[in-house]
């Protein structure tokens, strides 16, 4: 293989690659100061994280040394009477009538603590189209307030509050 390189064209392209290569030793040199300069903060916060691992594993081998007593279960929860043949809407008033004052609430709340509360009583779940009719009867009687009307992409809210009252605009 031979190259036909005037003498000229080899110094120009050792120079172009000298050149190259210093930027290139200049560039690491930067960079390695930038890592220094990054390394002792980190090291600092490895030392630190080191020494709190080291005195949290004390502390639990001294707790594991304790031997306490397992805590004791807590009560459950008090037995809801709802006669011998409860039904849903019973639940559903229920767990209504435990709704702070102002909270807006639509089926899907209702439909989780009545299966929570009443999922013993149930031979199955509760599903949100029954809590629904429920909660519509429930306003139509004046018991809740209906708060936003559901639509396709949203439920309905409801709220124990009657909503505000509006004023009439007076016409001249």
């Amino acid at each position: 293989m031979t190259l036909n390189l005037s003498l000229s064209e080899i110094l120009v392209n050792l120079e172009r690659r000298i050149e190259s290569l210093r930027e290139q030793v200049a560039l690491h040199a930067r960079q390695e100061e930038h890592h220094r300069e990054q390394r002792a903060p980190l090291e600092a916060e490895l030392e630190n994280a080191k020494g709190h691992l080291e005195s949290f594993r004390a502390l639990a081998a001294t707790a594991a040394d304790l031997h306490l007593p397992a805590a004791a279960p807590p009560p459950p929860p008090p037995e809801e009477d709802l006669g011998p043949h409860p039904t849903v809407a019973q639940m559903v008033a229920r767990v209504v009538a435990d709704r702070p004052e102002g909270e807006r609430f639509g089926p899907k709340l209702v439909v989780s603590e009545v299966n929570r509360r009443f999922g013993k009583l149930l031979r199955r779940p509760v599903e949100p189209p029954a809590v629904s009719v429920v909660l519509r009867r429930m306003c139509e009687a004046r018991r809740i307030h209906q708060y936003r009307p559901g639509k396709a992409n949203h439920e309905a809210l409801y709220t124990r509050m009657p909503p505000p009252a509006r004023k009439r605009e007076e016409r001249p």
